[in-house]
């Protein structure tokens, strides 16, 4: 079963320094169901974790033109950071954060590499009153305490295909 076999993977990938087990699981994995863009984005994060980060870049490319999930855009934009592609990953992490703003792993990814993405932007005035806009006090996805505390799952993502 290549999704439980990609299951077991990624979880090693993602939460041990059992990186050559994980890969090694992944690639049996990849091979069951080589289109299956969650196969392909744990490929790309177990490369990534091993290091090889321009073959990482390949796969999560792939995975993530297929489908634009939150997850993956976490990853993708966190490889592409890596080679100093700052401008792409903001645009990755922006365009998929807006479609899934409560999104805890995407949210955690651009904290620990952008904060300053996930600060509205002040207005100088009110759009419609010519005023300035007031301070709500109201706690921002940058606090860090906020996006930790995040547990929410969009809709979409309960749709997802599974690692």
């Amino acid at each position: 079963n290549a999704i439980a076999i990609n299951a077991l993977g990624y979880t090693l990938a993602d939460r041990t320094d059992r990186t050559k087990e994980a890969f090694d699981l992944i690639q049996q994995a990849l091979a069951l169901a080589p289109n299956n863009p969650a196969i392909l984005d744990s490929m790309g994060w177990v490369l990534y974790r091993m290091n090889q980060k321009k073959e990482a870049l390949i796969f999560l490319l792939k995975a993530f033109q297929q489908y634009q999930d939150a997850e993956i855009a976490a990853h993708l934009g966190e490889v592409l950071w890596s080679l100093e592609q700052k401008t792409e990953a903001r645009e990755v992490w922006l365009n998929v954060v807006q479609k899934h703003p409560k999104h805890k792993v995407l949210l955690q990814t651009i904290q620990k590499f952008d904060p300053e993405l996930l600060t509205p932007k002040e207005e100088a005035s009110s759009p419609d009153t010519g005023e300035a806009s007031p301070d709500t006090g109201e706690a921002s996805p940058a606090n860090s305490d906020a996006v930790a505390d995040n547990n929410e799952t969009d809709a979409d993502d309960l749709a997802a295909p599974k690692k």
